[in-house]
């Protein structure tokens, strides 16, 4: 993972360790949520949020409830370079990872905190078939905590 911005030169990774180290620790309590428990993790940071808690101040909350319903629904429990990734995207830095580092997955993190801070969220994908895959692979956990996704397929006609 690479992050890059042009007003920071110096900016590194290890400030995002801390979100990092708070998420890890939350994993450990989020075990023992039933998943209907875990559900109304949502409901719970929509109300703080609306209480006028700020978005960063759940952040690790909500990235650690994400991960375990990714670990629950998905079988693919988010990594921790994932979660880093997830971070800086929030921050809107630029981030760029290769292919297998879980560009999808780190999506599902920001795109959750966004949807808590009622921002719209628009994940770009130029290949048609992996929109589309990764839009099927990832609709559980939208679903599951009530995101309304939607997948949009673009067929281009042949030009001339």
């Amino acid at each position: 993972m690479r992050i890059m911005h042009k007003n920071i030169k110096n900016y590194r990774i290890y400030n995002l360790f801390p979100i990092l180290y708070i998420v890890n620790k939350l994993e450990k309590k989020n075990i023992f949520l039933n998943n209907l428990d875990l559900s109304y993790r949502t409901l719970y940071f929509i109300k703080k949020r609306r209480l006028g808690i700020s978005g960063n101040s759940i952040l690790c909350e909500s990235f650690s409830v994400v991960r375990e319903t990714s670990k629950r629904l998905l079988n693919e429990r988010h990594y921790d370079v994932q979660i880093l990734c997830g971070s800086a995207m929030y921050m809107n830095f630029t981030v760029e990872m290769k292919t297998g580092e879980g560009k999808t997955l780190s999506s599902l993190l920001t795109s959750y905190i966004n949807f808590l801070n009622e921002k719209k969220t628009y994940i770009l994908t130029i290949n048609n078939y992996l929109s589309n895959r990764d839009y099927l692979w990832m609709f559980p956990v939208y679903n599951f905590h009530k995101i309304n996704s939607y997948y949009a397929n673009l067929k281009r006609d042949k030009c001339i």
